[in-house]
């Protein structure tokens, strides 16, 4: 089955990506925010299936995914082409998420993906993630 499809070429997003490409500052910023996560600290409980509590980076993937399935037109990416810009439309809802895994000396982040996040449970994205930081 096909992962994306080709949308039409369209004059006014040329548009929008020459103004965006403009407007990117030189400068960044970074912002901290205390978040109050009494409420995820509850669903996680309610969740709870023995011991396993399903992990934050699992919640976010899970509330990602049902984001996507809500609102498709977020689940697009743009290729910048010498001579012109595609859009492509994601046909399936594939999160990715950066792991921190230790492999003998050396050990990084890895970025994987979680295949039809859509249609997994927490508990099943929680085992998924865990595993690729064994792996």
């Amino acid at each position: 089955m096909k992962q994306y499809k080709l949308l039409a070429h369209s004059r006014m997003f040329e548009l929008f990506t020459i103004f965006n490409r403009e407007n990117i500052p030189d400068c960044r910023a970074v912002a901290i925010r205390e978040i109050d996560l009494s409420q995820i600290e509850a669903l996680r409980l309610k969740l709870q299936n023995g011991n396993e509590k399903p992990s934050y980076t699992a919640l976010v993937a899970k509330a990602t995914a049902l984001t996507l399935a809500e609102m498709p037109d977020a689940n697009r990416a743009v290729a910048d082409f010498p001579l012109h810009t595609r859009v492509f439309q994601f046909l399936k809802i594939n999160v990715s998420v950066a792991v921190e895994r230790q492999d003998g000396d050396f050990g990084g982040v890895f970025v994987y993906t979680i295949y039809d996040t859509d249609q997994k449970n927490t508990a099943q994205i929680t085992k998924e993630i865990a595993g690729l930081a064994q792996a």
